[in-house]
């Protein structure tokens, strides 16, 4: 899968075989990428109508953090996320790609962040994994990625589901980018900058044993990267 740049638009390039030709023929399908989706129904129908092929959207609300460790937050009731029963498991099995929740750090160097991420985290892949999702996309933000990748691998030994994963690595680093508006002090750029990204998807994908199950994404976000980035 590609992210765009200009618009919150996904690309999945998937080969199909022309079977009366002989030939084999290729078609992309494109999906809507959004961030908050209040009326699940509602929304599938709109992306629809607009000529999307499917939705991505997060499976609990962005801005639900919920709390694993201490009380009275760990003990609130109420349902974590919305009913399974918005739509049916057809829509849910081919029409539907989910994302992980902005605010979870699995690979926080704080412990109660780092603790409250990994159980958010697999509550999050479970329950995809109930709702028979297609597709679930985790971001890749940093090299810090090992203790995501364990529980991401410990995810797919452990369930019986046909899942696949698209981890979405930014074309450039953050601090690649970086446009300052006041005066501060120098970023010494290594030789290897244009390697960075790569080097965060190379350890992840190593560190999870080549899963065919596990693809990359590459999102292309601000300044418009150069070539050899790109080709790379």
């Amino acid at each position: 899968p590609v992210f765009s740049r200009a618009a919150p638009f996904l690309s999945l390039s998937v080969s199909e075989s022309n079977m009366a030709s002989g030939s084999s023929a290729s078609r992309v399908s494109s999906g809507r990428d959004l961030n908050s989706v209040p009326e699940v129904a509602e929304t599938l129908g709109a992306v629809a109508r607009l000529g999307f092929d499917f939705l991505c959207m997060p499976v609990f609300h962005p801005r639900f953090q919920r709390e694993f460790g201490l009380d009275p937050a760990q003990s609130r009731p109420g349902a974590q996320t919305r009913s399974d029963l918005l739509l049916s498991g057809r829509d849910w099995n081919t029409l539907i790609v989910g994302k992980l929740s902005p605010w979870i750090q699995a690979d926080s160097e704080v412990d109660t962040v780092r603790k409250n991420s990994e159980e958010a985290l697999a509550q999050e892949l479970n329950f995809s994994a109930y709702l028979g999702l297609p597709a679930f996309m985790l971001p890749l933000q940093s090299q810090r990625c090992a203790n995501l990748a364990r529980l991401l691998l410990l995810h797919l030994h452990t369930g019986h589901h046909s899942c696949m994963f698209w981890v979405r690595v930014p074309l450039l680093a953050p601090e690649d980018v970086r446009d300052d508006v006041i005066e501060n002090e120098p970023v010494h750029r290594r030789d290897e900058q244009d390697e960075r990204t790569w080097s965060w998807w190379h350890s992840f994908r190593t560190l999870c044993d080549y899963n065919k199950r596990i693809c990359l994404g590459e999102r292309g976000r601000g300044p418009e990267p150069i070539n050899c980035v790109i080709a790379k």
